[in-house]
This record gives C-alpha cells, sequence and structure tokens, in this order.
C-alpha cells in the first residue's frame, strides 16, 4: 500500500471524527498560541526596562512552566477520549487485513498533520495577538507606550519543540496500546461497560475528614502569617478531599437513591441512577477535576483583580508620605538635607509640606513570658517590629505638649490594641502613660503580615540605652527620618524632584536611604498588574481545560448512552422523556462542580483574605465584589458550555431513534 493511501486514510479519519477531533485541534491551537505569547513576552529585551522588571520575568518564567506543564495534561486527557473513541474503528482496520504496522503509519499521519496544523496555526496567531496582549500588559502595569513588541526566533523555535515533544509522545502512548491490543478487544473496546464500582466507606470518610480539615483551616485562620504558611496545606486537603467525595461519596448517595423505592423506581429517574452508577468511576474523577479547575479559576482570577483595584489604596498604606530619606543622626547632616530639599522646591516650582523630621531607632524582638526579648533573627515568624523615638521629636509632628518621665512611655500599636498597663523591653519595664489610637508616622491596620509598636520615651538617652541593650542581637543605629508631600498630583514631575534630590543628596551624605512613593507606584503596578495579566491569562487556561473536559465528558455520556436509550424507546420511553431524562442527568451531575466550586470559595473567602492583607489589601468589600463577580461570570459561562454540550449530547442519543 502506497504512502498516499496512508495519508488519504488518515484525512477521511479526521473528517469523520470532526465531531470529536476539532475541539482537540482547537484547544492544541489555544495551547501553543498561549504557551509562546507568554515566552515571547519573557524574553521580550524591553522587558527589563520596566519598573519591577526582575518580579515580571519570574511572573511570566513561572506562567510559562505552568503553562507547558498544563498543555501535557490537557492534550494528553483529549488524546486518549479520542482514542478510546475509535477503538472499534482500529479494530475494524485489524480485522480488514491491515498490520499494525499500516495502523501505525496511520496514525503517524494524523499526528503529523494535527502537528502541523496547531503548531502554524497556532504560531500565526501568536504574532497576530502578540501584539494586543503586549499592549494590554503594558495598560495593565501602567507603562509607557515606548517599549516595543518584538518577536523573537527563538520563542517559536522553542514553542514548536515543545508541541512537537507532546504530540510525539501522544503518538508514542497510541501506538503502545495499539501493540499491545487485539482486534477483538478493539472492536469490543468502546463498548466495553464498567462493572458498578466498590464505594469505600473508609474513603468516603477519609474524603470527608480531608475536606472538613481543609475548610476548618480556611475558616480559624486569622493573620496573614498564618494563612501563608498553611494555605497550601489547607488546599492540598480539600484537593484530597474532593476527589475522594466525587469518587467514593457520590457513589455512596447513587446506592442510597437506588435504595429509595418512591425516587428509584420512576422511569426517569432508573434511567439516570442506573446509568451513572455503570460508569461513576470514570465519570466522578473527570468531574472533581473540572470542580478543582473550577475554583482555580474563582481563587486566580478574584485575588488577583482585587489586589489590582486595590493597588492604589495599598500603596498609601505602605507609603504614608510621598518621600522619606533616612540618615544617621547629625545636626549637621539633617540642615544639610533641609537645605537641598528647598533648593529643589526652588528649582522645579513644585510645592510641598513643611517637611518634618524626628530621630529614632528601629528592631525587631520576640515575645516571651509577658516581655519582649532581642530577635536574634531580623524576622522569624513570631518577630515583632518596633520603632522608638523621643517625645519631643513626636510633639514637633503631632504639635503636642506631652511630658514624660525616664519610666513612661506612648505607645501605639498598628493592628491589635495592646492593652496593658507596662511594657517590658529587655530587662527595663516601662509604664504605659497612653495608649495612641493615631500616630503622626502610622495607621491603624489589619494589613499587616507581623505586629508593628511605635514607643515614644522621654529623651533621646533613654533611647540610645534601648539601642545599647539589643546592639549585640542586631546592627542598629539611631537615625533621623525626613519626610514631606507633595501638594499636588503630578506623577512626572514628582520622579523628576525625587530623582533630582536623590542624586543632590548622595553627593554630600555617605550613608542614606530614600523613598518616594511615585518610584515606588511604578513598580507597584508593574507587579499588580502582571499579577493581573498572568491571572486573566491562567484564569483562560484553567477555563479552556474546563471546557474541553465538559465537553469530552458530555460526548462519551452521549456515545454510551446512544444504544441504552435505544433500548429504552422500543420499550415505550417517548422522545419528551428520553430529553427530560437527559437535562436531569446533566443538570444533576455536571453541575455538581460548579456547585463544589462554589462551596470551595466560600470557605476559602477568609484564608485568602488574610493571604491578601500582607499585600496591605484591607478593602474586604473589593475582594467580596470581585469574588462574587467573577463566580457570577464564570457561572454563567459554565451555564453556556452547559447547554452547548447538552444539545450535542442529545443529538447523539437521539441518533438512537
Amino acid at each position: 500500500m502506497r504512502n498516499t493511501m496512508y495519508l488519504k486514510l488518515a484525512l477521511v479519519n479526521l473528517k469523520n471524527n470532526r465531531r470529536t477531533f476539532v475541539p482537540y485541534l482547537l484547544a492544541c491551537i489555544g495551547c501553543v498560541l498561549m504557551f509562546y505569547n507568554m515566552l515571547i513576552l519573557r524574553y521580550n529585551p524591553g522587558l527589563s526596562e520596566m519598573p519591577g522588571a526582575a518580579i515580571l520575568e519570574s511572573m511570566f518564567q513561572f506562567g510559562v512552566v505552568i503553562i507547558g506543564i498544563f498543555s501535557l495534561i490537557i492534550l494528553f486527557y483529549t488524546n486518549s477520549f479520542l482514542m478510546k473513541r475509535r477503538k472499534k474503528e482500529v479494530g475494524l482496520y485489524s480485522i480488514l487485513g491491515l498490520e499494525k504496522r499500516h495502523i501505525a503509519k496511520i496514525l503517524s499521519y494524523e499526528t503529523l498533520f494535527t502537528a502541523f496544523l496547531a503548531i502554524t496555526v497556532g504560531l500565526l496567531g501568536g504574532v497576530l495577538f502578540g501584539k494586543l496582549v503586549f499592549l494590554v500588559l503594558l495598560h495593565l502595569t501602567q507603562t509607557p507606550l515606548t517599549l516595543k513588541f518584538i518577536v523573537t526566533p527563538a520563542a517559536a523555535v522553542y514553542t514548536a519543540l515543545l508541541f512537537l515533544g507532546i504530540f510525539l509522545l501522544t503518538l508514542l502512548v497510541n501506538l503502545l496500546h495499539i501493540h499491545l491490543s487485539n482486534p477483538i478487544g478493539l472492536l469490543r473496546g468502546s463498548n466495553e461497560g464498567e462493572k458498578e464500582p466498590k464505594a469505600s466507606w473508609i474513603l468516603t470518610f477519609l474524603g470527608l475528614a480531608a475536606l472538613g480539615g481543609g475548610y476548618a483551616i480556611a475558616v480559624t485562620v486569622d493573620t496573614p502569617l498564618d494563612a501563608i504558611s498553611l494555605f497550601f496545606f489547607a488546599v492540598l486537603l480539600v484537593i484530597i478531599g474532593t476527589y475522594a467525595l466525587f469518587t467514593s461519596g457520590s457513589i455512596k448517595l447513587l446506592k442510597l437513591l437506588k435504595k429509595s423505592t418512591w425516587f428509584y423506581y420512576k422511569p426517569r429517574n432508573f434511567v439516570s441512577v442506573s446509568g451513572m452508577m455503570y460508569r461513576m468511576k470514570q465519570n466522578a474523577v473527570g468531574l472533581a477535576t473540572i470542580c478543582i479547575l473550577s475554583t482555580m479559576v474563582l481563587v486566580t482570577l478574584s485575588s488577583t483583580s482585587s489586589l489590582y483595584l486595590g493597588a492604589g489604596d495599598m500603596l498609601r498604606a505602605q507609603y504614608p508620605n510621598d518621600v522619606a530619606i533616612h540618615y544617621p543622626i547629625d545636626t549637621n547632616q539633617k540642615n544639610m538635607v533641609m537645605t537641598l530639599i528647598e533648593k529643589q522646591v526652588a528649582d522645579s516650582g513644585i510645592s510641598i509640606t513643611q517637611p518634618l523630621s524626628y530621630r529614632s531607632v528601629s528592631f525587631w524582638a520576640l515575645p516571651e513570658n509577658g516581655r519582649f526579648q532581642p530577635a536574634d533573627s531580623v524576622r522569624n515568624s513570631s518577630a515583632v517590629a518596633f520603632e522608638v523615638l523621643p517625645v519631643a521629636d513626636y510633639n514637633a509632628m503631632s504639635t503636642g505638649s506631652v511630658t514624660l518621665r525616664p519610666e513612661e512611655i506612648l505607645l501605639f500599636s498598628e493592628s491589635e490594641t495592646y492593652g496593658q498597663p507596662s511594657f517590658t523591653l529587655g530587662d527595663k519595664t516601662f509604664q504605659v502613660k497612653e495608649e495612641l489610637t493615631s500616630f503622626p508616622i502610622a495607621e491603624k491596620t489589619a494589613a499587616i503580615s507581623f505586629d508593628s509598636y511605635y514607643l515614644v520615651v522621654d529623651s533621646m538617652e533613654t533611647l540610645e540605652q534601648i539601642a545599647a541593650a539589643l546592639v549585640n542581637a542586631q546592627d542598629m543605629t539611631p537615625q533621623y527620618t525626613t519626610f514631606f508631600n507633595f501638594t499636588q498630583q503630578s506623577g512626572e514631575d514628582h520622579t523628576a524632584f525625587y530623582d533630582a534630590l536623590h542624586a543632590d543628596i548622595k553627593q554630600v551624605l555617605p550613608e542614606f536611604s530614600m523613598r518616594g512613593i511615585d518610584i515606588a507606584r511604578q513598580e507597584w503596578f508593574s507587579m499588580f498588574g502582571g499579577f493581573l495579566f498572568l491571572g486573566v491569562f491562567l484564569g483562560f487556561l484553567f477555563l479552556m481545560a474546563t471546557v474541553l473536559i465538559i465537553y469530552y465528558k458530555q460526548i462519551s455520556e452521549g456515545y454510551d448512552d446512544h444504544d441504552r436509550f435505544a433500548i429504552m424507546q422500543k420499550v415505550g420511553m417517548s422522545q419528551k422523556e428520553v430529553r427530560q431524562t437527559i437535562n436531569k442527568q446533566i443538570l444533576t451531575v455536571f453541575f455538581l462542580p460548579l456547585v463544589g466550586a462554589v462551596v470551595h470559595i466560600l470557605f476559602a473567602f477568609g484564608v485568602i483574605r488574610n493571604l491578601l492583607l500582607a499585600f496591605h489589601l484591607t478593602d474586604t468589600l473589593l475582594f467580596f465584589l470581585c469574588t462574587a463577580g467573577t463566580a457570577a461570570f464564570f457561572a454563567a459561562i459554565y451555564v453556556v458550555v452547559y447547554l452547548l454540550t447538552a444539545r450535542t449530547y442529545y443529538k447523539i442519543v437521539e441518533a438512537a431513534s
């Protein structure tokens, strides 16, 4: 037989199986396009010029890995479905006289054609849409449209090599399966039903325990640090619980329904429950996967959109002043900094508030038996941040006239109220004269991943004694902080002012650090814009996988139910009853993952909110609205997919009549 005959057979096979092949091809093209676009962004030379370039490079590298892994999983899943549906066709080739090597040639041509079409169209689509994707990234990161979109040949080569490797692996798996099968087994393979699975009470209770444990962690976590440390463990428990309950718990539920005579012995219920009972093991894994992927879509999009929309408020919480300059305590240096600020104001014409300065020492300590001891490391899970300043500087900033004795302090906590009459730091105990509800250089907030205290002491001598007592634990030096705010909003002018002032100070001060909100804003929106961009990208990937699994699950159900419904119609079931039975089965089964995903996100709301608090996102209402909006949007897509796939399912079953 000539090679052209194998090619013709391959093309005819693909045409005849277009109902299952076209979605597979579209998924291949989508994976190629997304992977290629992510590679283009990752290796774009202009990326290094963007604010927060290191963070963006890490994000896109992560995106490349995730998309590559998911592409492998998605394409292997769809390929396994295609081969299951084509067992009879391949077996028929064997019965008609084709040897396994001939069948291997046909499958090779099919794979080669699919790979060529998917990679070619995917790369062309990547070039066509890459510019748009790049512009969206620049918009989200608020980067000026000066960076050029560059198509790097290496990205196309890496993409082609990866997907050629994936297609080669799928072909090898298919050939191995054909090699190990016999013609009779292949002819019967697609019609081989599964035995009624045995539900395990142990696995069911394990699933309940794992899911309950994950939910318990999610609802009891009350600090950002705990959320960070326990989140992934809770996710693992929820995944285990979901798979266990779908695979075993669902079977137990079906068996209970089967024992219920008032429910089971009705035509439509009988067909639905019986049909699901014999295929539930396979369905359960797919449905659990849909549930997990749906949850990933909701978590990814809701959290990244919340961070992006709340970036402005979070930035101000991190930077209470527009510009802050830190340098060692020296009156001459303070006067020099003030002079340079006045000079820049005069040169630039920008108006600022009156610069204020205060002296302070910052350090970390560990709570231990009602007192705070010097911390051996700068940060650990229990460390508390302190900043101590003299009362004279506090009065200057707050326009007050507070007086303190050496053993007295004023105390301000950024998070929870301290609420104790005394405060012990190392071996020295202070009396809390007043716990302040507001502070000139800080605000009350729950959006911190560690406790933070501000102490006001009577004099610099006391401050220096505190620093001396802790100097062995940490390298700390009392310093000046000079800060001010701009009176008008004009980011570009502010950035130029900041850069010029930084250059002037650098020429005269050997040691200093400087923070500016406008400089930070560029990196801030670059980071959270990158988060949102990656979240949408991965969310679309998870959504594509979800839709694909739902579609193939419906197709599989349709083919499996084809003969069964033909028999039911022969014994008297009408077309209307068939449609009602189909709708009930689909509604009962395929909306379970959506319900499960919504339940997961409801329980996860608290722990995700605490994770967002670590980024200083305190707007719970914003996160709730983003979560609700994402869930509503996803549910709408899910319903559309259901309507489309139910129609396909019904067409397949209807062919039985």
